[in-house]
């Protein structure tokens, strides 16, 4: 009986020292854990200079994007027929790489190969000047919140966040405002050689064909539209033009500007898209559905006055999104 009463009571020791190492230890697990939260974050590479950034590839699901910058500071992407970059873009990607943080750095080197990092498939680079980084992305971290990341032979973990951030696609570095005028420098608009629209800057107006007898609201929405068309999608490759319809059919918009130069670009309807494309350039657009609408190239339609609808419709016509069609919107032949 003693004996029983001996055993119960170690066993009941035994049971709350468990308790304490446990507790003590989940205690140690719960600090580790923040504190680690709270560990200072390092960048992996420094460019000192992001202005002097001239050059960055992007390598991932088999297929590299090259971006360089020119003498005049202009990014183009070179990968692809050396089109004009959106500089803003291009820039955001170069502060994308001088913000690359590092959670830890891996020191236990006996399993490199889980990390993925040797035989990575995505890569990237960045030159600032002749100053190359290159990093290669292996596999995602256990917890599937990050990646493991190479850089100069060492092993790193980035959060998912910054990597996602590199994950750039050619239409991301696409110009939107392929015109690249001054809107406020134009002068004349030539619709396909129908209809002449004309500011008068010391009266505010426009005129049509020479008339100044027209419906104010058409000839600003209209002058207003083909002097600020901008991409709102684009093709990602360059094809031949005939594939989306530019041939005899197409639309020639010749803008006129204040200092006597102009610049011209090319509209076609293929299915429910409208695409532009400059003249002398193959680099296809895809524009504002209203540039299409038959109603821009009749002189008649500047004439006569708007109706109710026409004045709703007008409003939003210049937001690709709020498109509501003309009830007479007859797509050209």
């Amino acid at each position: 009986m003693k004996r029983n009463i001996v055993l119960i009571i170690v066993f009941g020791l035994l049971l709350i020292i468990v308790s304490i190492v446990l507790v003590v230890m989940n205690k140690k697990n719960d600090v580790q854990s923040s504190n680690s939260l709270n560990l200072p974050r390092v960048k992996l590479f420094n460019i000192e200079n992001e202005e002097a950034a001239n050059k960055f590839e992007i390598n991932y699901s088999n297929i590299t994007i090259a971006l360089e910058k020119d003498d005049s500071g202009i990014w183009y992407i070179t990968s692809h027929n050396n089109m004009r970059a959106d500089q803003i873009e291009a820039f955001a990607n170069v502060k994308n790489f001088n913000t690359l943080i590092f959670e830890t750095s891996i020191t236990n080197m006996n399993d490199r190969e889980i990390f993925g990092v040797d035989n990575a498939t995505e890569e990237y680079h960045i030159w600032e000047n002749n100053k190359l980084h290159t990093i290669y992305v292996g596999n995602e971290t256990l917890d599937n919140l990050g990646y493991y990341v190479k850089y100069n032979d060492e092993i790193f973990k980035l959060e998912q966040i910054y990597i996602m951030a590199l994950r750039k696609s050619v239409r991301d570095f696409r110009e939107k405002d392929f015109i690249k005028i001054n809107s406020d420098s134009v002068v004349l608009i030539d619709i396909d050689g129908k209809v002449l629209l004309k500011s008068l800057l010391d009266e505010g107006n426009i005129t049509m064909n020479g008339d100044k007898d027209v419906e104010k609201i058409k000839a600003h929405v209209a002058y207003t539209l083909f002097s600020t068309l901008k991409a709102i999608d684009f093709v990602d490759e360059i094809s031949s033009p005939k594939d989306y319809g530019f041939d005899n059919d197409s639309i020639k918009i010749t803008i006129q500007l204040d200092d006597n130069s102009d610049v011209s670009y090319y509209l076609s309807k293929v299915d429910m898209n409208i695409y532009a494309k400059m003249e002398n350039n193959d680099a296809i657009y895809e524009v504002n559905p209203n540039t299409y609408n038959s109603d821009w190239y009749n002189p008649d339609f500047y004439k006569e006055k708007a109706t109710e609808e026409e004045n709703m419709n007008l409003s939003m016509v210049l937001n690709p999104l709020g498109f509501i069609p003309f009830e007479n919107n007859n797509d050209m032949e």
